[in-house]
């Protein structure tokens, strides 16, 4: 089976691992903007970070939501509705970059939340094992949304290609 690619270039890998190291020992994250191709690969074309109003905490962040919807508004229209809500990257300070229940209950959320338009969101999530920063990148495939924590999640993993 052909593996779909998420594709993420270098400096915009340098600047999530600035913001990473700038928050650091705290999460951070934010939001993925691009489009998919016809064959199913995915190109960040676009990266939102976590806010002004964010907090970070050492197991969690909470972005500022209401920056963030307001940033993914102003590169849609630039883009003239081109550039898209690809999904979502997050750090983890100090551990794997594995999905964690609450990371595959968001994916559930976001994929199955009509406005968000993406039923197929992507999650990045940038660990500090086994090597400073590793990168695990997935999309959401099928779910439910089950009783807090549990939900059904299904995904695949995304082969992260760079320049």
């Amino acid at each position: 089976m052909n593996k779909h690619k998420l594709w993420l270039s270098s400096d915009r890998v340098d600047q999530i691992i600035n913001d990473i190291e700038s928050h650091y020992p705290y999460e951070t994250g934010g939001v993925l903007m691009g489009y998919t191709g016809s064959n199913g690969d995915a190109v960040v074309t676009d990266l939102i970070f976590s806010g002004p109003n964010a907090s970070h905490k050492r197991y969690s962040f909470c972005p500022d939501q209401d920056y963030q919807l307001e940033q993914i508004a102003n590169v849609y229209y630039d883009s003239q509705g081109t550039v898209n809500y690809l999904g979502d990257w997050h750090s983890h300070p100090k551990t794997f970059p594995d999905l964690s229940l609450l990371d595959k209950r968001t994916l559930t959320k976001v994929a199955l939340t009509p406005e968000s338009k993406c039923p197929n969101p992507i999650m990045v999530i940038f660990g500090e094992k086994p090597s400073k920063w590793s990168i695990n990148s997935v999309r959401f495939q099928n779910g439910k949304m089950r009783m807090w924590p549990f939900s059904s999640c299904n995904y695949e993993y995304l082969q992260i290609t760079s320049d």
